[in-house]
């Protein structure tokens, strides 16, 4: 801080001469742009978030544990157990998907016997980029907005985690199964011609055989 000069001179109170002293103002600051925060900002947060993700493990794709996608599904599907039990088996429908986040494909499964029809379809799902372990449980127990699956039978022997329910209108079961980044379903629907329920116990032991041989053939 500059202090005003005091003022020394004669008795009449009139200054003294002397050199004229300027002061020139100081320099502005230099703004600072109001964005180089913000970009500096992103670019932190950019950092913390790709070092959260080598942490704990979010950047890293499934392992496909040796699946890969069918050429045909209705083809690889053979459910010889299931037609053992219920009767004859045709094809009905089939559908592929590729993509670079995930493989789909789809085969829809008809059986006529002596006392009862069912249908089986059967889903297969690769995941390439997201590992659907975290969602996996609630997606097999639960058809959408319906009633939840009940009750849940856990089913070891069968890939990572594998479960069995039953549609809570009794005519259906989905035996849903993981591993690694594969995930694959069958859904049962069954009823007989005398329109008395079907006894899906009867169906259980069929249904986890055939997810048996599906599952090696699926692999490479």
């Amino acid at each position: 801080m500059i202090s005003e000069p005091e003022l020394v001179g004669d008795d009449d109170g009139s200054p003294p001469p002397g050199p004229d002293v300027v002061t020139a103002e100081p320099a502005p600051a230099r703004a600072r742009r109001p964005w180089s925060w913000a970009v500096g900002g992103a670019l932190a947060a950019s950092g913390l978030w790709a070092a959260g993700l080598a942490l704990f493990g979010g950047a890293s794709a499934p392992d496909p544990k040796g699946y890969a996608m069918p050429g045909d599904l209705c083809t690889v599907t053979e459910v010889p157990h299931l037609a053992s039990a219920i009767g004859k088996r045709g094809i009905q429908h089939r559908a592929e998907r590729a993509d670079d986040a995930l493989d789909r494909a789809w085969c829809e499964l008809d059986f006529a016997g002596r006392h009862a029809h069912a249908r089986l379809s059967v889903s297969f799902t690769l995941h390439k980029k997201a590992d659907p372990a975290a969602e996996f449980k609630a997606l097999s127990t639960q058809d959408d907005w319906s009633p939840a699956y009940e009750p849940v039978r856990r089913i070891d022997g069968l890939g990572d985690e594998a479960y069995l329910a039953y549609a809570a209108y009794g005519d259906s079961a989905v035996l849903s199964v993981r591993e690694g980044g594969a995930v694959v379903r069958m859904w049962l629907h069954a009823s007989r011609y005398d329109e008395a329920p079907a006894d899906f116990e009867l169906l259980v032991q069929p249904l986890i055989d055939d997810m048996k041989l599906l599952l090696e053939r699926l692999k490479m």
